[in-house]
């Protein structure tokens, strides 16, 4: 699996690069292995499944809570430009900075950091 996301990142680096962003930087963690890396001592917030269910879209329950996903070329934010950040929509955490989003011609918003700050709880 990690062999398939260095793969992935390094295939979409050079991608990124011939976009034009104009804040390229050597890649941090990168954003896939975020979610991995949580536990209930580094990540203490959590929220019941009742507020997510009344807080959430269905569709966004569904690829937060029950491992979904959007159908590729179809999600709200794969063709959106406006600057600003992309924030986890159920802790509300920034997560990426729109000068790091490139087409990576999954169908999917493509990042290639994430933002370099601590969540504040």
């Amino acid at each position: 699996m990690a062999a398939l996301l260095r793969r992935g990142l390094l295939l979409a680096l050079p991608r990124a690069l011939r976009q034009g962003s104009s804040s390229i930087y050597p890649p941090g963690l990168s954003a896939v292995l975020l979610g991995a890396r949580r536990t209930a001592k580094s990540w203490p917030q959590s929220f019941s499944q009742e507020e997510l269910k009344k807080r959430l879209t269905p569709l966004q329950y569904h690829v937060t809570q029950e491992r979904g996903t959007e159908r590729a070329f179809t999600g709200e934010f794969t063709y959106h430009k406006e600057d600003g950040s992309y924030t986890c929509a159920v802790c509300r955490t920034p997560i990426f900075s729109s000068s790091t989003k490139f087409d990576s011609g999954s169908g999917w918003p493509s990042f290639f950091d994430i933002m370099k700050r601590t969540p504040s709880l």
